[in-house]
């Protein structure tokens, strides 16, 4: 048989990717061990699978544990697939031609199948990974359908380690259209023998390659490992008794005898390793003439490629973004460690591919991990704009499946240190002045407000208790790039203040700038009677264009100023003398009155 006409795929929690979340519902660390069944016989221990009675019902449900079987494993928390086969007839295909399993490449011939080498119909398996004696264990579920009702049943499961996301190599071979499978090292082969009675004849065994490959064991292969044939590549190397009686696989085959179905821990039979990372891509149904290994393979239902991943490997994806707004950030590098010693770096980079699920996110991933509990840190920031998350991450990875785990990074904050001065020669610091950093927006319409700070006196102490020097002032916490304009929104009495400061801002940014406060100024008038040189009484006010505080009349007399001591220094003058204060540069309109007011 060919490639399915019909495939019906459930996987209730994605076949390739389930959330750190949506670890299966029905793992042994939610129930004891076998706690759905009452014999072995029925299900392996750790799982709650029923497929050792040979029909699809659950039969055994104590209060607080779901049993599985066939007819509802599509609904349950394991990954299902059903996958028919072409309707009998001339347009069927099959093995043919003195077929057998230890040709690499068997004939495919059309046409009806006979009933008595089981006519297949139907192909359907599920898997999922359960919790034994603290020690993660991959269960592999399997079920044939045919059309006959002979009571004898002869049936090959083969599973090929063929990548589920590149296509098989070598491209001359026929798998698309015939079945015939592209084999690696140490591939699988369970075979299913039922003589009419009791229960199936469960066997494993493994594809050895030849050409210098290891078996299991790391030794190289030898003829000498081959089951039946007499040099290899074969099938050997594997469990020719039946698995059952270790409890690492059972069977069953319905009343009727149209159908029969299977279970086998592969960690138990040693599939499956705490140390290697082993995945299965591609899957077929064979049928035998007869229970010798050695006869001819009829009827095959292939399950269509890359849609089966029986794996006791994960993987681990990390997508990474800016916490502000969910933007992606590459180049963040991790770091991951877990069990056997892994300790793998990756750097995040965008997706580029607008056919990807992770089109235009920032993502590394960490593949081929075997099944355990890992740690995840950050180690370096996307760039100097974004603080490193200070977190690690325990991800526990249960079953064959991409764990998502999504972290953000906080940007890294611009800080914008001021200082303030006068304009003398000798510049002095200016305490008590405001400053206020204002972001430009996008479309100019208006300033935002994103900080502020006041200048220190040089005595009073900081927040974080350290005594900053006067005249200087932070303003911290600016987490938007742009550009800014500073301003003086404070000024101290006797001064103008000081020029904006537009400025180009990044995250991550420290940056500085002197702020120059201008003194204001102290106007005098002195009216002087030329008779005898002496002080006259006078007035003045300053009306315009800005009268700053002289608005009302000062007036100079002689009785004002006797007895001030004055020196012959313009400092003595313009400190002791009255005068209108706090003007600022610029013209100023003014009225001058002589005599006494």
């Amino acid at each position: 048989m060919s490639i399915s006409h019909r495939t019906r795929t459930v996987v209730p929690l994605a076949l390739f990717g389930l959330a750190v979340a949506l670890v299966p519902a029905l793992s042994s660390s939610a129930a004891p061990a076998n706690s759905a069944c009452t014999t072995p016989a029925t299900c392996l221990t750790g799982s709650t699978f029923e497929t050792g009675d040979g029909n699809d019902i659950v039969d055994f449900s104590p209060a607080g544990v779901d049993g599985v079987d066939w007819a509802t494993a599509s609904g349950a928390s394991v990954h299902y697939l059903d996958t028919a086969d072409h309707a009998s007839g001339g347009s069927d295909n099959a093995f043919g031609q003195g077929a057998k399993e230890d040709v690499v490449n068997p004939n495919v011939v059309s046409g009806s199948i006979p009933p008595n080498k089981s006519d297949l119909t139907d192909f359907i398996t599920a898997w999922d990974t359960k919790t034994v004696s603290s020690a993660n264990h991959t269960f592999l579920y399997l079920k044939w359908k045919r059309t006959n009702v002979l009571g004898n049943a002869n049936m090959d499961f083969e599973f090929n380690q063929n990548p589920p996301t590149s296509p098989p190599t070598p491209p001359t071979s026929k798998f698309y259209s015939d079945g015939t499978a592209v084999r690696t090292n140490l591939d699988m082969l369970i075979s299913y023998d039922f003589g009419g009675s009791g229960t199936p004849k469960l066997s494993l065994f493994r594809w050895l390659a030849g050409g210098g490959a290891k078996d299991p064991n790391g030794n190289t292969e030898t003829a000498g490992q081959c089951y039946s044939a007499s040099a290899l590549p074969c099938w050997g190397f594997g469990s020719q008794g039946n698995l059952s009686a270790a409890n690492e696989a059972n069977g069953g085959a319905s009343a009727d005898g149209k159908s029969g179905e299977a279970g086998i821990d592969l960690t138990a039979a040693g599939v499956f390793s705490a140390t290697t990372c082993t995945t299965f891509g591609d899957a077929l149904l064979k049928s035998r003439s007869s229970s010798s290994f050695t006869s001819e393979i009829k009827d095959f239902i292939q399950l269509p490629h890359g849609n089966i991943q029986v794996s006791n490997c994960g993987a681990i994806k990390v997508v990474k973004r800016d916490h502000s707004d969910g933007s992606a950030l590459a180049d963040a590098v991790f770091e991951l460690t877990g069990p056997n010693s892994y300790d793998q770096q990756c750097t995040t980079a965008i997706v580029t591919d607008n056919t990807s699920s992770d089109f235009g996110k920032a993502i590394c991933t960490f593949s081929n991990l075997p099944l355990g509990d890992y740690s995840l840190h950050e180690v370096s920031a996307p760039s100097a704009a974004y603080n490193i998350d200070p977190n690690t991450y325990t991800i526990h990875l249960t079953s064959a499946s991409t764990i998502t785990q999504t972290i953000d990074d906080t940007r890294a904050p611009a800080t914008l240190s001021i200082t303030k001065v006068d304009d003398a020669s000798s510049p002095n610091p200016v305490a008590g002045a405001g400053f206020t950093a204002y972001l430009e927006n996008p479309d100019a319409a208006h300033l935002v407000s994103k900080g502020s700070c006041t200048t220190y006196d040089g005595q009073t102490q900081a927040g974080d208790g350290s005594t900053p020097d006067a005249g200087t002032c932070t303003i911290t916490g600016l987490v938007d790039a742009g550009t800014y304009i500073v301003r003086e929104t404070t000024t101290p009495p006797g001064y103008d203040p000081a020029s904006d400061w537009t400025v180009t801002v990044a995250l991550g940014d420290s940056l500085s700038h002197t702020f120059t406060d201008v003194h204001q100024f102290k106007v005098i008038t002195l009216v002087c009677q030329q008779s005898d040189n002496s002080l006259h009484a006078g007035s003045f006010t300053i009306t315009s264009p800005d009268p700053g505080s002289g608005t009302s009349p000062t007036t100079n007399t002689p009785t004002t100023l006797s007895g001030l001591g004055l020196s012959d220094s313009a400092s003595d003058l313009c400190s002791k003398l009255p005068g209108l204060s706090s003007q600022h540069r610029g013209q100023h309109n003014g009225n001058i009155t002589i005599g006494a007011n």
